[in-house]
């Protein structure tokens, strides 16, 4: 199996970083390193966690979300082989069940971002107006509320 020399960087807050240590990605199938990826301990995933926190303050709207969405499936889609490749190696399956796994994150991703400008939440405050049960409903906690007649009409 081929080995890459390249190092990913881990991106959290938006940005990418080394952190002078990486592990090795080996296949089940031989044992052989097919990548070199970067280490994060317990410091970057409390940095990762933080900037999480700090980026739900300002959700993304959902025609943003579903824009990026698309662009995840589009890559995909450019990079099928590429992908496809990478998880046979380090997953040691047959090349063809892993374009299976691509073509699915492929769908996934489309579904997702059809969803999200199916999703009207106005002013993205997390709430939505259920007309048919008469609900508020909070998507961010499922919770449900009676509303009134002049909400639903």
């Amino acid at each position: 199996m081929a080995t890459t020399e390249t190092v990913h960087k881990l991106l959290i807050g938006g940005e990418w970083y080394e952190t002078g240590e990486t592990i090795d990605v080996t296949s089940p199938y031989d044992g052989s390193v097919v990548g070199r990826v970067a280490y994060g301990g317990a410091d970057d995933a409390r940095r990762a966690i933080d900037a999480a926190e700090q980026a739900m303050k300002t959700p993304l709207p959902a025609h943003k979300r579903a824009a990026v969405l698309d662009g995840v499936a589009e890559l995909l889609r450019e990079r099928r082989d590429e992908f496809a490749r990478t998880i046979a190696e380090e997953a040691g399956k047959p090349l063809t069940t892993a374009g299976m796994e691509v073509d699915r994150a492929v769908q996934t991703m489309t579904f997702s971002a059809l969803e999200a400008r199916r999703h009207d939440c106005g002013d993205c405050s997390g709430r939505r107006v259920d007309h048919a049960r008469g609900q508020l409903a909070d998507a961010h906690f499922g919770e449900l509320w009676p509303i009134d007649r002049e909400v639903r009409a």
